[in-house]
């Protein structure tokens, strides 16, 4: 049991990056981020009191997901200024997020999955049903799976930016009686 990991208190995230080959733990207690790379660690401060549920760091910067928005985290010297890039009151809900292997966020949420493009361009496709958490296959495909069973593979396409997520499968009733939720 440790208390402060790289003397952060009550972490509440924990994040990896292979592209950086960088360790990141959040504290929304603390409004701290700790990032390790190269047995080199450092703290930032988030000057905002925003509660996040996942902060990571990506090619293009550091992002948090709050309940119903998305935050880019400009980094001056060791603060994070917090700047809204995505919000919908509609009862939308980001819940989760990967990071896909041309380093863009993929967020799920109640709507739609999210594609957040060189750190800048927001890309949606239509889900049919809530999906909590996206993941990457060894392919680099984004798979979800809904809260209706509903299992989907989306392609990414990084040279198509108007089409950067395309569907290739969606399972429904080959699913009939298994929950791909459980996987």
């Amino acid at each position: 049991h440790i208390e402060k990991p790289f003397g952060v208190a009550n972490p509440t995230d924990i994040s990896y990056n292979e592209n950086k080959e960088s360790l990141l733990i959040y504290s929304f207690p603390d409004y701290t981020v700790a990032t390790v790379r190269d047995n080199e660690k450092r703290h930032l401060h988030i000057n905002n009191q925003l509660t996040f549920t996942r902060v990571v760091e990506t090619s293009y910067g550091f992002f948090a997901l709050d309940r119903n928005a998305v935050y880019k985290l400009e980094q001056i010297g060791s603060n994070l200024y917090p700047k809204a890039m995505l919000s919908d009151s509609s009862g939308n809900v980001y819940p989760n997020l990967v990071i896909d292997k041309n380093g863009n966020l993929i967020i799920s949420g109640k709507f739609h999955l999210t594609a957040i493009i060189n750190g800048k361009k927001i890309y949606k496709t239509k889900l049919p049903f809530f999906a909590d958490i996206p993941v990457i296959d060894s392919k680099g495909n984004i798979w979800v799976a809904t809260r209706a069973n509903d299992l989907l593979m989306y392609q990414v396409h990084p040279d198509d930016l108007s089409n950067y997520l395309e569907q290739k499968f969606y399972f429904k009733k080959e699913l009939s009686g298994f929950s791909p939720r459980s996987m």
